[in-house]
């Protein structure tokens, strides 16, 4: 093999081995966890430092924005047990980063090993209103919030995934994101709450003149927001965990 041939191959085999290496995932540099008396999930994020306290069932919940009924498996301390943590990044990072950022803590911290499974259950998907939407992404910075009340929701840096979140705790059942809509979005939305809410397994959803709950709200998203609810079958999935160890 003469040399130019040689290095040829050499460069090929080199070429290779870069793109088999996996990409690093993110982390923190630096992380302590220590028990805590804390019951609920609390977060505080800012571009390069994390505080957050809870339950690791509470902990997954943060890290992979999955609702608590949702997740399921485990031993019995993931829902029972609290736990601090104060982790800082090397460098400032988005509110999506320091996510991912804590799930790699979770991983090799608590072990924690799971699956994704799914069923099928009545819901609702979020969809794009027939006239378009009515507001604009922005660009996403380091703030990520939502923050409301009952009767409004203001949201700084959302994708429309993180909305559907808190309509699914608002209406008590599973929204799916289907706008296809990438970006992030500043957005305020008010409604006037009515009491009574139907479980949307009592909505006929072949039915397109059934009447939804909180007519109001399901109003306010197409006429501020240029979205709409529909009623019908979903996927829900959930996350079922296989495995966790307290880390100490």
């Amino acid at each position: 093999m003469n040399r130019t041939l040689f290095t040829f191959v050499l460069c090929g085999l080199a070429l290779a081995a870069v793109a088999q290496t996996p990409s690093k995932r993110l982390a923190f540099e630096s992380a302590s966890i220590k028990p805590s008396n804390r019951t609920g999930i609390h977060f505080d994020g800012s571009p390069a430092f994390m505080r957050t306290s809870g339950t690791l069932k509470g902990l997954i919940r943060t890290a992979y924005g999955v609702e608590m009924d949702r997740i399921e498996g485990g031993p019995k301390w993931v829902d029972q047990d609290t736990f601090e943590i104060e982790a800082r990044a090397a460098q400032a990072v988005d509110a999506m980063q320091l996510r991912e950022m804590l799930q790699t803590l979770l991983e090799e911290r608590f072990h924690l090993q799971f699956h994704r499974a799914t069923r099928q259950a009545p819901g609702y998907a979020l969809l794009i209103a027939k006239n378009g939407l009515k507001i604009t992404p922005v660009v996403g910075g380091d703030h990520q919030s939502t923050r409301g009340g009952d009767g409004d929701i203001t949201a700084t840096n959302e994708p429309f995934s993180d909305f559907v979140i808190r309509l699914s705790r608002i209406l008590g059942a599973p929204v799916v994101d289907e706008t296809r809509t990438p970006g992030y979005f500043d957005f305020k939305l008010t409604w006037s709450p009515e009491s009574i809410h139907p479980s949307p397994s009592s909505i006929n959803v072949n039915s397109p003149t059934t009447a939804m709950p909180d007519a109001a709200l399901f109003t306010a998203i197409q006429e501020q927001l240029g979205l709409r609810l529909e009623s019908r079958k979903v996927p829900v999935e959930l996350l079922v965990v296989d495995r966790a160890e307290k880390p100490f």
